[in-house]
């Protein structure tokens, strides 16, 4: 009902990684070019921290209602009912996160009086609150293989919020909080568009509140395992700059920011679309014990792996020629000198982006509550890593952590699956010879 054509899904999820990189890089170039280095510094501060908060409390209900949604692509009802829930908890989310930022604001102004700082902290609050309901929706369309509205709505996000800070930095000028409204604006209005085209869309059957509260709870119970490893991932998507601008400044974070956006960020979106085309049929494959299934899963699993590796490595030698030329044509003059440090971003991410295709292939294989505790004990040895690197090295340690904590992470989820595959290629070879003998 909802899976369209494999050639068509693909190009709109291409497209759409095209404009949010290309939309990304203008948006650094002009936030580079009108903020200063320790301005980019505390924009880089707030956008992690947002995303900290906003992985914490909405990727886990998205992990698991996505999950059960793409396993239902066909059944209209469940579908609707599936958006239905995330509709449900996120108006929820919503009003709590308000409230806490509320008192929180209260507090602050009790204690050292009206401030710059509360004005931020209410605005990166509404764009948490918009930007994490629209990232559940996104998952959702991607779940069920409608690529079309997931893409659409991803290029107009990118789309709106280049076109509000070039606006707001015409008209009012090159200030911090000007840049943070302008873009929490822009994700306050495509959210509002895509409740109200989910509204329209996925009507179905009436169901009930007390019936909505009721499964909208148990999502949130099924979830549950994964908060702990979520709060685990969110800390280390982000922890290295935390830890970065208070042993040795935000100007060193702003620095570490543009590297990551330039070389780390683009192959994350671009094995991005690997992971968003091929999570389905992970997740149907991986759900089956039959042997021809777990063989095709392998198979897919080395064509990733095998791509990955000659796409960096082919990436990694252009970026040592060409490093110079893309910092001075994606940044302002105050970064150009980092350009030999771009090849180790790029080279990160691509390991990055194998822990996340690994990460889908564990949600898909194991229980809620097994993948739970892989992801734990990954992220709490790469969390530490990082931050003792940075710690003890400052800025080069850093870099060195975002390598070896995504490579500990792969080869964490790469043991757990290839155990579980191992144990299961023996329980069908037991099978295969039970009903020889019994025959």
């Amino acid at each position: 009902m909802f899976v369209g054509n494999n050639k068509i899904s693909a190009l709109w999820i291409g497209v759409s990684q095209v404009v949010l990189l290309v939309v990304g890089f203008a948006l650094l170039k002009l936030l580079t070019i009108n903020l200063s280095v320790e301005e980019f510094g505390y924009y880089s501060l707030c956008m992690s921290i947002v995303l900290f908060v906003r992985q914490m409390i909405y990727d886990p209900i998205s992990i698991t209602v996505s999950k059960e949604v793409g396993a239902s692509v066909h059944e209209f009802a469940k579908v609707s009912t599936g958006f239905l829930i995330i509709k449900f908890i996120t108006d929820r989310f919503g009003v709590v996160i308000f409230l806490v930022c509320f008192m929180f604001c209260l507090l602050a102004y009790a204690l050292i009086g009206h401030s710059n700082e509360g004005l931020i902290v209410w605005i990166c609050t509404f764009y948490l609150l918009a930007n994490g309901a629209q990232g559940i929706y996104i998952n959702l369309f991607n779940s069920i293989g409608d690529r079309k509205t997931a893409a659409l709505y991803s290029m107009a996000d990118s789309a709106l919020k280049i076109l509000f800070v070039c606006v707001v930095l015409f008209v009012f000028g090159a200030k911090l909080v000007y840049v943070l409204a302008s873009i929490s604006l822009s994700a306050a209005m495509i959210f509002l568009i895509s409740r109200l085209y989910i509204n329209k869309r996925f009507v179905g059957d009436a169901i009930s509140s007390g019936h909505l509260k009721s499964l909208a709870i148990q999502s949130l119970i099924k979830s549950a395992p994964l908060y702990l490893p979520t709060l685990f991932l969110a800390f280390k998507s982000v922890g290295d700059r935390w830890v970065l601008a208070t042993f040795t400044g935000v100007n060193e974070l702003a620095a570490y920011s543009v590297l990551q956006q330039l070389g780390y960020s683009p192959v994350i979106l671009i094995f991005g679309m690997v992971q968003t085309f091929f999570a389905p049929k992970i997740y149907r494959l991986s759900a089956s014990d039959e042997a021809s299934n777990l063989q095709e899963l392998k198979q897919l699993l080395n064509r990733i792996f095998f791509s990955t590796l000659i796409f960096t490595l082919i990436c990694t030698g252009l970026s040592m020629f060409t490093s110079e030329w893309i910092l001075k044509l994606f940044t302002g003059r105050d970064y150009h000198n980092l350009s030999g440090y771009l090849p180790y971003f790029i080279v990160s991410g691509a390991v990055a982006a194998m822990s996340g295709i690994l990460q889908v292939v564990a949600i898909g294989v194991f229980d809620v509550k097994k993948t739970g505790r892989i992801m734990s004990l990954s992220l709490l040895f790469s969390m530490a890593i990082s931050s003792i690197l940075t710690m003890v090295w400052g800025f080069i340690g850093s870099i060195a952590g975002l390598f070896f904590s995504s490579f500990f992470s792969s080869l964490m989820y790469w043991l757990a699956i290839k155990n579980n595959f191992s144990n299961k290629a023996s329980l069908q070879q037991h099978g295969i010879l039970y009903d020889v003998c019994k025959k």
